[in-house]
C-alpha cells in the first residue's frame, strides 16, 4: 500500500494483476496469459512488478514467469528468512528485499538481558528446518553469553516428528497454509503436536522464528487451552500487519525504510534512504503473566 501511495504521488500509472496458486499449488493458465498480455500491452510505460508471493519450490514459479516477461525491475519482500539452499539463482531485474536477520535477533537479545531477569526461553525455528535461523541462532548466541545455558533451550522439528515431515505440500491439503508452514504440507494436527511438545519444556517465553508462527502459537492456545490457564509469553520478528491486529509482542525490521527502495527501483529516482532502524514492539499477546514481554520474572517463579 505504502509503495502504491508514494508511486502514485510521483505520477506512476499502477495496474493489478490478480494471479495465483491454487491449493495444488497451480497457477491458473488464463490468469497467467492474461498477465503476460497485459504486461505486452504496456511495453515501454512498464517500470516493473511488485510481487507477494515469488513461488519459490512451485511448479512455476511466478518470479520466473515475470522476469521472463520483462527486463525491468521484478520485486519481492521476504518477511522471513530463505535458507541459501532454497534460494534459486536470479537474473539481475530480480530483486529481494529483506531486512538484516542476524542484526534483528541481536536487537532482540540485548533487549532481553536489559531489561529482564533470567527465565525460560525456548527457542521455535520455522516448519521443517534443520538448524536455526540467522535471528534465532544471533539471539541464542547473546542469551547464552549473558543468561547461560540453563535458560535457554531449542526445540527442533525433527525432534518432535523424527519420521519426517510430508514431503510434497503442494498436494496436501492444507496447501492454502503454505506461507504459514513454509512449504512443509504440514496440517493443523501436526503443528499442534509441534505445540503441545513445546509446551511440555514449561518455558516462560517462546520465541519463534517469525510472526506467522507466533500467531499460529497464539490460535494453538485459544483452541487447546482454558482461559485462566497459564500461557507462556509468544514473541516474533517481523512485525507483519496481524502481528499488530492481534497484540503480538514482535521485533519490527522498519519496512518503511524498504519500502523507500522498492521505490527507489521502480521509479530510477534516488530518495532519502534511512538507515533501518530495529526495534522491540512490545506488546501482551493475551499472556496471563502481564508485562511487557510477556513472562514472569525470576522472583515469581
Amino acid at each position: 500500500v505504502q509503495i502504491r501511495q508514494h508511486l502514485q504521488a510521483m505520477g506512476f500509472q499502477l495496474s493489478w494483476a490478480a494471479i495465483g496458486y491454487d491449493k495444488l499449488g497451480n497457477l491458473n493458465g488464463a490468469e497467467v496469459k492474461a498477465l503476460q498480455l497485459q504486461l505486452a500491452a504496456m511495453g515501454e510505460r512498464l517500470a516493473g512488478i511488485l510481487l507477494l508471493d515469488a513461488g519459490y519450490s512451485r511448479a512455476q514459479p511466478l518470479w520466473e514467469i515475470c522476469t521472463d516477461a520483462t527486463d525491468q525491475p521484478v520485486v519481492w519482500f521476504h518477511t522471513s528468512p530463505i535458507p541459501d539452499s532454497e534460494m534459486p539463482e536470479l537474473p539481475e531485474n530480480a530483486h529481494v528485499i529483506e531486512p538484516d536477520w542476524t542484526a534483528l535477533g541481536g536487537i532482540l537479545g540485548h533487549f532481553l538481558v536489559n531489561n529482564y531477569t533470567p527465565q525460560k526461553i525456548v527457542l521455535l525455528p520455522a516448519p521443517g528446518e534443520k538448524g536455526l535461523p540467522p535471528q534465532i541462532w544471533e539471539l541464542r548466541e547473546v542469551l547464552l553469553k549473558t543468561w547461560g545455558p540453563r535458560w535457554v533451550c531449542t526445540l527442533e522439528w525433527f525432534d518432535v516428528f523424527p519420521e519426517g515431515l510430508p514431503k510434497d505440500p503442494a498436494r496436501s491439503f492444507a496447501g492454502k497454509l503454505r506461507r504459514l508452514l513454509l512449504d512443509t504440507g504440514l496440517t493443523r494436527f501436526e503443528l499442534d503436536r509441534y505445540f503441545r511438545a513445546a509446551r511440555s519444556l514449561d518455558a516462560a517465553i517462546w520465541i519463534c522464528a517469525d510472526d506467522l508462527l507466533a500467531l499460529a502459537a497464539l490460535d494453538h492456545f485459544d483452541a487447546q487451552c482454558s482461559p485462566n490457564q497459564p500461557r507462556p509469553g509468544v514473541m516474533g520478528f517481523g512485525n507483519h500487519p496481524f502481528s499488530l491486529a492481534r497484540g503480538l509482542c514482535t521485533v519490527d525490521p522498519s519496512w518503511p525504510t524498504f519500502v523507500e527502495k522498492a521505490i527507489e527501483l521502480f521509479s530510477g529516482y534516488g530518495r532519502c534512504s534511512k538507515v533501518p532502524t530495529y526495534r522491540v514492539i512490545t506488546a501482551p499477546s493475551n499472556s496471563v503473566y502481564g508485562g511487557n514481554i510477556l513472562a514472569r520474572s525470576e522472583d515469581e517463579f
